[in-house]
Order: C-alpha cells, then sequence, then structure tokens
C-alpha cells in the first residue's frame, strides 16, 4: 500500500520530538466506565465496571485521526466488524443467529497487549515503507504499547489482529462455524457441538500473541478451561 509520504512532512518537528522522547507527556490518564452496546457494564456487586484510559491532547489526536484517514482503505476480513465503517454490533450478532452451540472469548488488556513493533511489523507487512510506518508507531503507541482512548489504537488493533482472524475463519470454515470478532470479542458459534475444537482455537490465539480472559470467555455449558 502506498501512503502519499509528503503528509507526514505537515507534522512539526517539536511534535515528533516530544513524540520519540516523551510520548507519555502527550496522553491524559482518566477512568471511564466500562461500555458495551451503549450501556454500562456492572460488576457482580451491581457497581459500574471501570478501565484506565489514555486521552492524546488536541494536537496529537488530530493528527491520529488523519492517520486513521489514510490507512482506512487497508482491507480487512470480512469476519471483522468492530470499528469498520458500514459493519456494527448488530450485524455481529445476527451472523449467530440460527446457531445452537456457542463459545464467546474475550481477549485481555487487548490494546495494552499489542506491542509498538507488533504495530511496526504490521504496516511493514502491508507494504508501507519504513520510514512513514515508524512515524505512525510513534504517534499511535505509548509505553512501548497501543493506548486505550486513541483513536488509531482500534484500527490498529484491527490490522494487528487481521492476520489472526485469517487464520480462525479458516480453521472454522473447514467445520462449518461461524467466527466474528468485535475489537477484543470472538465469537463462534454453529448448530453442532464444536467442544473439541476449543482447545485449537485458544492455542492459536496463544501463538499470535493475544491472551484470553478466561473469566469472560465462556462456552455453553460453563467457563473455557
Amino acid at each position: 500500500m502506498e501512503i502519499n509520504e509528503a503528509f507526514f512532512l505537515t507534522y512539526s518537528e517539536s511534535l515528533f520530538k516530544a513524540i520519540s522522547n516523551n510520548s507519555g507527556g502527550l496522553y491524559k490518564p482518566k477512568t471511564q466506565a466500562k461500555m458495551k452496546f451503549g450501556k454500562p457494564q456492572l460488576d457482580e456487586n451491581g457497581a459500574e465496571r471501570k478501565r484506565d484510559m489514555f486521552s492524546p491532547d488536541y494536537q496529537l489526536k488530530r493528527k491520529q485521526r488523519e492517520v486513521n484517514h489514510l490507512l482506512k482503505p487497508i482491507g480487512l476480513p470480512f469476519s471483522m466488524y468492530g470499528g469498520i465503517s458500514k459493519r456494527s454490533n448488530i450485524e455481529n450478532a445476527q451472523m449467530h443467529v440460527d446457531s445452537k452451540f456457542f463459545l464467546t472469548i474475550d481477549l485481555k488488556n487487548y490494546f495494552n497487549n499489542i506491542s509498538n513493533d507488533q504495530v511496526y511489523q504490521t504496516l511493514i507487512g502491508y507494504g508501507i515503507n519504513k520510514r512513514i510506518s515508524r512515524a505512525i508507531t510513534r504517534i499511535s503507541t505509548v509505553n512501548y504499547a497501543l493506548p486505550q482512548g486513541a483513536p488509531t489504537s482500534t484500527m490498529l488493533a484491527n490490522l494487528v489482529f487481521a492476520s489472526t482472524a485469517i487464520e480462525l475463519e479458516a480453521l472454522c470454515a473447514k467445520r462449518k462455524i461461524i467466527f466474528t470478532n468485535f475489537v477484543d470479542d470472538l465469537t463462534f458459534s454453529s448448530k453442532k457441538d464444536f467442544k473439541q475444537l476449543i482447545p485449537q482455537i485458544l492455542a492459536l490465539l496463544k501463538k499470535n500473541g493475544f491472551v484470553v480472559n478466561q473469566k469472560k470467555s465462556i462456552i455453553e455449558d460453563g467457563d473455557v478451561r
């Protein structure tokens, strides 16, 4: 994929220097309620669950949105629904309405477990040159990982996860299992029981560096083990 390198020359030297030397200083930490399907998530005691966020300053956020615009033309697997134009969590759910058996997997600390090196290598893999890949990585990561709260994080996480999604699609297609993912939530379903395949699914995710949240990952009759 070709990206207009002149675009990145519009960044000021001071911004690049600040990002290179102290990217954390361009983010403001904050805490907010965890949301799902437009509603706050509650814990077992009925209290709102919270997540730690990193909000980029205005100038950095504006540049990150421009990066999203540049990366938008990159195609993503059909199974991916989160943060993608003209796809939604409703369409994601509709893919599974005729199924009888379900497996849902939550990926633990999804953004924070995606490193700056993974982002850089993924961009290189899409044919973006090293200079631009390095620039995108610098303005989109903090503390060596994707920050939750930056406009670029979902886009870049999708790009990093895409190769894993393709592997899962191939694995499931052979067994007539429907697979979709909405950011860090993976859903597998079928008209037939596929419990025997779960260890293979978990091994594939582990091989590619993703961590499963055991407490939030379930099959119809209990927790994933």
